[in-house]
């Protein structure tokens, strides 16, 4: 739970998380989170998230709002302690927590037959009476299902107004996760990254201020042109859903003189919904790349946070397609390299102090092996000294006899 900016959580997360208060609203089944202004000047979201069930009695209901109690000591989110067999309820806890979220745990038995409905609602106001209202609000469930058919309907005149088909709106979705947080797998490689020298002020020359995300298509064959009229959909789409980014198309046919898919790119634009934001901040700009240099090609990619390419296949493969990973090499052991070590041996001798060389009187055992790292790994305290393990090659020496008129040196553990 942050309810702050992206860009001021990414900052410093754990202090941001230190301005989050949670409330549970026991009576309402619901939850309300505030965040504490750090100026007099700024204003005070809040947050409330409210279950509701419908068709069947609660017998249990417990509230969570400790992220470091939901998971548990030791356990990850793949098994959190709040979900094993163990956890009998939640354990309720609220107010100034160093890491907030919102969990609501209800316990239902169903009948043989019988069928239950749940809703789960989260709503953002502008204060606390705000929020109680919309938990008023949608704990009815007549309200909620006109909520679910005005949602479909509003949905369906939004896609017949596009000219475009619901398994488009979910692809653009997904796009849209990929554009609001950097995918790596839809983004430059990083050699692209690494070698871009060049700041914000680069794309000035190009009429893009860079204060929007951009997304960057690249087309050569006219072909292919589903896919300049797929993400210009994307573009009004994301744009009717509030979020606003620049689309940059660059034409990368090498025809010459002929502007065949040039003419296309330009028709497809100028004759649908987005045809008044041509060149304009949160638009669409279409630019032959023979004109454009080789830093401002690897600016353009670098910051881009959606690239496609028409010779990558449709837009539904580049999306859901996952980029290969390099192998990485094979780990060595400083103590192998250059040397022909069994394979046995290296895994038992990671590393070797240069005491502790092995003998034919002191092969390495499983005793010797486990003192030499717990002496290894423990400093020794100034004055003291480190006693051979009983069978190794030191203890089996016979010790010195001092010989008249010598002094024998000693010390103290």
């Amino acid at each position: 739970m942050v309810l702050a900016s992206a860009i001021s959580d990414a900052l410093h997360p754990a202090f941001s998380k230190l301005f989050v208060q949670t409330e549970l609203v026991r009576p309402l089944q619901a939850i309300l989170c505030s965040r504490r202004p750090r100026a007099s000047d700024e204003a005070v979201p809040w947050m409330c998230h409210l279950l509701a069930a419908h068709g069947a009695d609660i017998e249990q209901i417990s509230y969570e709002t400790d992220r470091a109690r939901f998971i548990g000591r030791g356990r990850t989110l793949q098994a959190p302690a709040a979900l094993t067999d163990t956890c009998e309820q939640l354990s309720g806890t609220a107010g100034a927590v160093l890491d907030p979220i919102v969990a609501i745990r209800c316990r239902i038995s169903l009948e043989p037959g019988q069928s239950a409905t749940i809703d789960l609602v989260t709503g953002v106001a502008d204060s606390r009476e705000a929020c109680l209202y919309l938990i008023d609000k949608y704990r009815d469930r007549h309200l909620a299902d006109r909520v679910f058919d005005l949602a479909w309907t509003h949905s369906q005149v939004l896609l017949r107004q596009l000219n475009t088909s619901m398994a488009d709106a979910r692809l653009f979705e997904q796009m849209a996760a990929s554009v609001l947080y950097a995918n790596p797998a839809l983004r430059a490689e990083s050699a692209v990254l690494a070698s871009n020298r060049r700041s914000q002020s680069g794309l000035w020359g190009q009429a893009i201020s860079g204060d929007l995300p951009i997304v960057l298509v690249q087309i050569a064959d006219p072909a292919n042109i589903e896919l300049v009229q797929q993400m210009v959909q994307a573009h009004a789409y994301w744009r009717q859903k509030g979020l606003v980014v620049d689309l940059v198309i660059w034409n990368e046919d090498q025809a010459g003189y002929r502007q065949q898919l040039q003419d296309l790119i330009m028709g497809l634009v100028t004759s649908g919904v987005e045809a008044a934001l041509l060149d304009r901040p949160g638009g669409i700009f279409v630019r032959p790349a023979q004109q454009l240099s080789s830093e401002d090609r690897t600016l353009m990619r670098s910051v881009a946070r959606l690239i496609l390419n028409d010779s990558h296949g449709s837009l539904a493969e580049q999306v859901h397609r996952r980029r290969i990973e390099p192998a990485l090499a094979p780990f060595t052991p400083a103590c192998c390299k250059g040397r022909r070590v069994p394979a046995t041996r290296c895994s038992r001798w990671p590393w070797r102090p240069r005491w502790a060389t092995p003998t034919a009187a002191s092969a390495p055992t499983a005793v010797n092996t486990s003192s030499i790292i717990a002496q290894a790994s423990r400093p020794r305290r100034p004055g003291s000294t480190c006693w051979p393990t009983p069978g190794s090659a030191a203890s089996s020496r016979k010790p010195a006899v001092p010989t008249a008129g010598t002094k024998t040196p000693t010390s103290t553990v």
